[in-house]
Formats: structure tokens, C-alpha cells, sequence
């Protein structure tokens, strides 16, 4: 999985200054990734999307992602705070079903995995590879997934002692 992720092209959206820094280095150093384009406004109207968008805390451009009606749903990892993370993960079921609602159509549902910060690079890698580990799970899970395909959640500090850092909700 991580040589093929490799090869994808990522966009990380409403990043700037020292946090940019930071994450170049943690996609082109950590994970070898070929093309990252990082964009530093959260106003533009850049449809670039890539293999896999990451959204650094910015609610607006996460709801015009998720809004947006693609062949191709792209992936999406949203970055914030633990404090955050419930209420982002409401905002995106909902705009998800609204999404379904006004199209008048039950198509697949974009993938969202929301990363609580502090991040570093193995929690970033760990985020991105459950976006692209899961295709044969989610095709076995296909009928229990009817009602809803939640975010999931990959957070610091653990919950408990046993917690794998990860939950999906």
C-alpha cells in the first residue's frame, strides 16, 4: 500500500507559514510522495483534487469538498482539534445525506477520515493508508454501510490503554 500511495498526487488544502513547512517535509520526506501540491488560500476556487485532498481545519472548504458531486468521489483527510472532532463528524454525516437528499440518488459517499492534531508523520501515514486499505472491507460491509458511511476518526491521545489511536464513527 505505501509504494502505491507513492505514485498518488495529493492536495492539502488552507495550509500556510510554519505548518506548510511541516508538512512537505512529513509528505515528500516521510512518505516519498511524487506530487503535493499545497495550497495556502482556503478562498480559491481550485478544483485540483488529486488522488486524496487534506483539509487543515477549515470547516468551510470542508463542506464545499464534501458538497462537490464527482465520478469520482475523492478522498478526504480533515485535520483538527480532539475537542472538535464529534462535531466535525456530524457535519460531515450530514452533509453527506443532504448531498444524497438533493441529488435524489444514493451514490457512494466520499471517504472522510478526520485527524485529530497534535499529528506527526506516522499517524499522518497511518491516516492516509485506511483511505486506501479499506476498498475489500467496505465491499463486505457494503449492506451494513446502507444508513450511512460515518468519518473516520484517528485521534491522540488514545481513549483507553487497549485503543489503536482509531475509531470509526
Amino acid at each position: 500500500i505505501l509504494e502505491k500511495i507513492k505514485q498518488k498526487k495529493f492536495v492539502v488544502k488552507c495550509i500556510k507559514g510554519k505548518s506548510k513547512e511541516i508538512v512537505e517535509k512529513y509528505f515528500k520526506e516521510w512518505l516519498k510522495v511524487k506530487e503535493l501540491v499545497c495550497e495556502e488560500g482556503c478562498n480559491d476556487d481550485n478544483d485540483d483534487d488529486g488522488d486524496i485532498i487534506v483539509i487543515m481545519d477549515n470547516v468551510d472548504r470542508l463542506k464545499k469538498a464534501i458538497s462537490k458531486v464527482d465520478s469520482r468521489p475523492t478522498p478526504i483527510i480533515f485535520t483538527t482539534t480532539l475537542a472538535n472532532h464529534g462535531r466535525i463528524a456530524d457535519i460531515v454525516d450530514k452533509l453527506q445525506k443532504e448531498v444524497e437528499e438533493v441529488q435524489g440518488v444514493k451514490r457512494k459517499r466520499r471517504k472522510v477520515v478526520i485527524l485529530t492534531r497534535p499529528c506527526g508523520p506516522r499517524k499522518l501515514e497511518k491516516a492516509i493508508v485506511s483511505v486506501f486499505s479499506n476498498q475489500k472491507e467496505e465491499e463486505e460491509n457494503e449492506e451494513n454501510k446502507k444508513n450511512g458511511n460515518s468519518p473516520k476518526l484517528i485521534m491522540t491521545p488514545p481513549i483507553s490503554d487497549n485503543d489503536d489511536n482509531s475509531k470509526d464513527y
